[in-house]
């Protein structure tokens, strides 16, 4: 009677023992969390001005306003979005370049509660102005070197920038509009022609994947894109 009796206290010590430590567990968790929420707060920790560098046409306050955005807030619904150490970088790079297009790189850091965006910008190398010359869009869009469509362009005269045409007709700002491959297809046998003495202007990439590229004084040349570019150029030099 006395071992059960003496088990009974045992067991309800260790019951009670448990329920503290829970207790305690809880009201620790619950004040720590509160404390890491409170500091996310305190001013000294919280990102005060956003400086861009990099852009050129891009406009400097149009980039503030974009991370402005993207660290207002709370983050888990709870902590400051605005604190140097738990700000949203990777969200920040993400918006930026959904938001302009014509940004081929972004790096974003954080230095003295100052956020520091550094982004190169797409050069427009070429334009893109729809199907064909006949069906031609105004404006155009300009072209950068791997083929993505960043920007509309303003009017050019023929000649000023070579021209590419091509099926597509749901192009937008970020659009790819050609494979890398493709392009750099294209710009090899582009540039070959100009080596042998000839002035392209454009080239049109049809609905049944050929292509045909238009000189200066209006002659086109019909390629077939799945031959090799090197044996085209050889052809078009024989010829």
């Amino acid at each position: 009677m006395d071992d059960f009796k003496r088990q009974s206290r045992v067991r309800e010590y260790r019951q009670k023992k448990r329920r503290r430590i829970l207790v305690f567990s809880v009201v620790g968790f619950f004040v720590i969390l509160g404390t890491l929420i409170g500091l996310s707060y305190v001013h000294r920790f919280q990102i005060q001005d956003v400086k861009a560098a990099g852009n050129i046409v891009t406009e400097t306050k149009d980039i503030q306003a974009v991370v402005m955005e993207t660290i207002a807030g709370r983050r888990f619904g709870v902590f400051s979005k605005k604190n140097k150490f738990i700000y949203p970088e990777d969200l920040v790079v993400e918006n930026l370049v959904n938001r302009f297009p014509r940004f081929e790189t972004v790096d974003v850091g954080e230095r003295d509660r100052v956020i520091e965006v550094t982004v190169t910008e797409r050069k427009g190398n070429y334009l893109w102005c729809g199907t064909d010359p006949d069906h031609a869009i105004d404006p155009c869009y300009f072209l950068d070197y791997t083929g993505v469509a960043f920007s509309l362009a303003p009017q050019f005269s023929n000649g000023v920038y070579f021209r590419f045409y091509s099926p597509e007709t749901d192009v937008v700002p970020g659009s790819v509009v050609f494979s890398v491959k493709e392009f750099t297809d294209m710009n090899t046998l582009i540039n070959g022609i100009h080596a042998l003495g000839f002035d392209p202007v454009s080239i049109v990439v049809t609905a049944f994947d050929n292509q045909y590229v238009t000189m200066s004084d209006g002659v086109r040349v019909i390629v077939d894109p799945r031959d090799d570019v090197v044996a085209t150029l050889e052809t078009f030099t024989s010829a």
